[in-house]
């Protein structure tokens, strides 16, 4: 099985499993975290709403796109991100990632893992590619529903298929940072 491949099976199944069924609060056969873990079982920012899911949408600039929307549904501590967008209005950008957030009220940090997936069209012709993504970040929840933050992703070619079909020079290895800047609204449903 390629690793591209490999790889996408994997998030898929991860995704899956972050949101099918998480714990109830009350359900006491469940071990909880203790004050000492790394990971918090809730949101401390949410209070006793802590699984109840959240649905934000915003604008994004940079990281996976010079402009774009971004959709996320928070749970708890968890979170599923879509952001869409382009660098031109040549090309085409989506981006799937799972983030992990931390305890904080107002300032939130986070890390996550998925992919960006990226197509475009020039003279030369068509190209496409598939990047795996490693976002760390900071969420200010400034007002009540509105937040900005700051990202840096760490970014790793699994596939490229070059406009130049006589550029077969496999992708590189290196992990290459990306920074961009975020505004998000949203609420509990």
């Amino acid at each position: 099985m390629k690793p591209a491949l490999r790889l996408s099976l994997v998030f898929a199944f991860a995704a899956g499993a972050l949101f099918s069924g998480l714990p109830e609060a009350a359900d006491a056969s469940v071990p909880r975290a203790s004050s000492s873990s790394f990971l918090p079982e809730t949101d401390p920012g949410d209070g006793p709403n802590a699984r109840r899911s959240r649905f934000r949408v915003g604008v994004t600039f940079g990281g996976t796109n010079l402009a774009g929307v971004s959709f996320e549904l928070r749970r708890g501590g968890w979170a599923a991100e879509t952001s869409i967008g382009s660098f031109s209005l040549r090309d085409v950008s989506l981006a799937v990632t799972a983030k992990r957030y931390f305890s904080g009220r107002t300032f939130q940090p986070y890390v996550g893992a998925g992919l960006w997936g990226i197509g475009a069209s020039t003279e030369e012709g068509r190209g496409a590619a598939l990047i795996s993504r490693f976002p760390v970040g900071l969420d200010w929840k400034f007002v009540r529903q509105h937040s900005v933050g700051v990202e840096v992703s760490l970014n790793r070619a699994l596939w490229v298929d070059r406009a130049d079909p006589t550029d077969t020079d496999p992708p590189s290895t290196t992990l290459i940072p990306i920074p961009s800047l975020y505004y998000r609204y949203g609420a509990t449903p």
